[in-house]
């Protein structure tokens, strides 16, 4: 069909039938391998007794293909092989990184153990990705690469090592046209990671202090609460902080309302934990769950997944967040609202109570 448009179409650009050609040569690969790869999860077992025909139809759907190209970079089919490439290489160097951990370290960090593990140890994502891109693409292929790296690591605030990154590209590509998008928002990040901890960043204890959800309950009693269950390791989590804290914050200004946050299987990350707290502007009590104490929280509050938000009454009652996700920030207002209404109400009628002998 497009080689009758072409024939049909004598006035077509040289631009257009190299695009459209690239787009037809990688729809075939790009499928393929999103395909493959979210089988890998979707099908684990029956994945696993057929890896080598799984195997065996990406080699030719990429037979003669370059996995670098600049040529084809604009088209769809591409870009979205090269978005997926990045991904996925980094899920089967994670897996590598469980099973063969020197040969590991020796593909993507070529260091010696200690170093090169503490590197990954402390950036699982924008270090390895940007390892990955370096290995893998040249030319306006690894620019491309690089832009859709920054961009889905602003949006998700994954921020870990991202200037230095965006430093580096800066230098290869002092040109890029995609600087017009990323010299703003990283300006921003490279200074809100300067902001320290404050003493309204409240610290009730450490991961051993609480091992029950009662207890927790305990050192909020009388207050009004907002419960965050988060992680830092969890990108919805810093999308909803990002792109609704500070709102709701503003919003309930001198209406006490307090802030729990509960950060959740991160106990190796508590470095980390704490530059989010400050990154974030984080005002309010701050817990390092351990397991066990995530467990028994999520089990009673029923919560089913992070973020997990609920509102604590003065007298200890739950309510979980009806706002969805993502978040719809007016409904979570609203029950707020309802929440600190009913407390206030309250708290009325027991001033004005009567006494009685």
């Amino acid at each position: 069909i497009f080689s009758q448009f072409v024939s049909a179409h004598k006035d077509v650009s040289t631009d257009f039938i190299r695009l459209w050609t690239a787009e037809l040569d990688y729809s075939k690969a790009s499928t393929f391998f999103g395909y493959r790869t979210n089988n890998i999860f979707g099908i684990r077992d029956a994945y696993a007794r057929n890896r080598s025909i799984w195997e065996k139809y990406q080699q030719d759907a990429f037979d003669g293909l370059p996995v670098s190209n600049d040529g084809a970079v604009a088209a769809p089919a591409y870009m979205k092989l090269v978005r997926n490439l990045v991904l996925r290489t980094k899920e089967a160097a994670w897996a590598k990184a469980r099973t063969d951990r020197a040969a590991f370290l020796q593909t993507w960090y070529a260091e010696d153990t200690t170093t090169g593990w503490a590197r990954f140890q402390a950036d699982m994502e924008n270090d390895l990705c940007a390892r990955i891109i370096e290995k893998t693409f040249t030319g306006a292929a690894r620019e491309y690469a690089y832009a859709s790296l920054l961009e889905s690591e602003i949006h998700s605030s994954s921020i870990v090592n991202l200037v230095s990154i965006y430093a580096v590209f800066k230098g290869q590509f002092p040109d890029s046209r995609y600087r017009q998008f990323f010299d703003g928002p990283m300006a921003s990040i490279a200074r809100k990671q300067q902001l320290p901890l404050t003493d309204r960043m409240k610290f009730i204890g450490n991961d051993s202090s609480y091992s029950t959800w009662e207890q927790v309950l305990a050192t909020v009693k009388g207050k009004t609460v907002l419960l965050d269950m988060w992680g830092t390791w969890c990108g919805p989590c810093r999308e909803e902080m990002n792109k609704n804290g500070d709102a709701i914050k503003k919003h309930f200004k001198g209406k006490n309302l307090d802030y729990l946050y509960i950060a959740n299987y991160d106990d190796t990350n508590q470095e980390k934990w704490k530059q989010l707290i400050a990154y974030f502007n984080l005002e309010g009590y701050h817990l390092l769950a351990s397991l066990k104490l995530s467990k028994d929280i999520m089990g009673k509050i029923k919560g089913n997944g992070y973020p997990t938000y609920a509102i604590i009454d003065k007298d200890g009652k739950v309510e979980l967040s009806a706002a969805g996700y993502p978040m719809d920030r007016e409904a979570l207002i609203r029950q707020i609202e309802s929440v600190l209404a009913r407390s206030s109400s309250a708290s009325a009628a027991e001033y004005h109570r009567p006494d009685v002998e």
